[in-house]
């Protein structure tokens, strides 16, 4: 028997250091070195724990295994790793920000924006992103992940139903983009628009008609309804690359794009939303699931009527989307 629980520790000690350099290459200042660390995944300790699970059942498997046992000693029993439990969601509250803006410190791994700070986002992406704002705004009014929303398909957006059915993603293999269903039986959803979330798909579609006309001949027949200006489909990583650039620009406090659905689940349960509305939105299999998106509630002085989708939560300063709405409401 020559592995040993030193074995173990120092392969999950390379793993834990491979996604710290990760993430330390994430917020660099370089882009080259950002760039080197596209399309990797860190390792969360929720995988770490699952990684040891299976490690341990097979060398148990090994010590069973009567007179062909092959070890008399499972040393991934003996590991010990940081809890694998959830970090919990934090508002970036006005404390919150001026304490990361004078030490860099985010109060969770997690966070969340106020109302406010989501809805300054929206306006800077509307303002200097034209072709990705209605993805980020579908994001945070319906909480639909990554994947999800870069994945969905012409078919799937009933603008005239005011209904969205998600049944694809678009996901990543290294940095190779793969159509894959639904994470789950649970994910395979339709969910209700807002007004003003019909009413910014519907200037979309009549903006990427205008791009196709532009285009001619040579614009792609991809099927999906989020494109880039030439007709090709979005990277996810290109997205989430876009978003982070468009916090700092606006001077944000950070959270990932994944939070955006953080921040739906949030504004609906203040919304007046119950636990299990949130959980079908979401595409959650376990309600347990769904509680660490909304236990941020008491953080957040807000307390709304259940609202159209509660996508009116979020507050605009701009005036554009307003004025928008009036228009196409008062059309024929």
């Amino acid at each position: 028997m020559k592995l040993r629980v030193e074995h173990v520790e120092t392969m999950f000690a390379a793993i834990a250091e491979g996604s710290t350099a990760i993430e330390i290459a994430r917020q660099s200042d370089d882009p080259t070195t950002r760039a080197s660390v596209r399309g990797l995944r860190t390792t969360k300790p929720a995988s770490m724990h699952r990684i040891r699970a299976t490690l341990r059942k097979a060398l148990n498997d090994a010590i069973r295994r009567g007179n062909n046992r092959l070890i008399d000693f499972n040393p991934a029993a003996h590991i010990e790793l940081p809890s694998g439990v959830r970090p919990k969601a934090r508002v970036w509250t006005a404390k919150a920000v001026q304490r990361w803006r004078d030490t860099g410190e985010r109060p969770s791994p997690v966070m969340v924006w106020t109302p406010q700070q989501a809805g300054a986002f929206l306006d800077h992406a509307e303002e200097h992103d034209i072709a990705l704002y209605p993805l980020f705004a579908l994001i945070l009014h319906r909480g639909l992940r990554r994947g999800e929303a870069v994945g969905l398909t012409d078919t799937a957006v009933d603008l005239d139903n005011s209904m969205i059915s998600v049944t694809q993603q678009i996901a990543t293999h290294g940095y190779t983009p793969v159509i894959k269903k639904v994470k789950s039986e649970s994910g395979n959803r339709i969910m209700a628009m807002a007004s003003i979330t019909r009413v910014v798909l519907r200037a979309h579609h009549a903006r990427r008609a205008q791009w196709k006309l532009a285009a001619g001949h040579t614009w792609p027949d991809t099927g999906l309804f989020f494109v880039q200006p030439d007709g090709k489909p979005w990277h996810p990583n290109a997205v989430t690359d876009r978003f982070e650039t468009l916090v700092r620009d606006a001077d944000l406090p950070p959270i990932r794009l994944h939070d955006l659905r953080h921040c739906a689940a949030t504004y609906l349960k203040a919304a007046g939303a119950d636990l299990k509305d949130i959980q079908e939105l979401l595409g959650h299999s376990s309600a347990a699931m769904t509680d660490v998106y909304t236990s941020v509630i008491a953080e957040l002085d807000v307390e709304r009527a259940k609202a159209d989708a509660a996508a009116e939560i979020l507050s605009r300063h701009r005036g554009r989307a307003t004025a928008r709405v009036s228009a196409i409401s008062t059309r024929p």
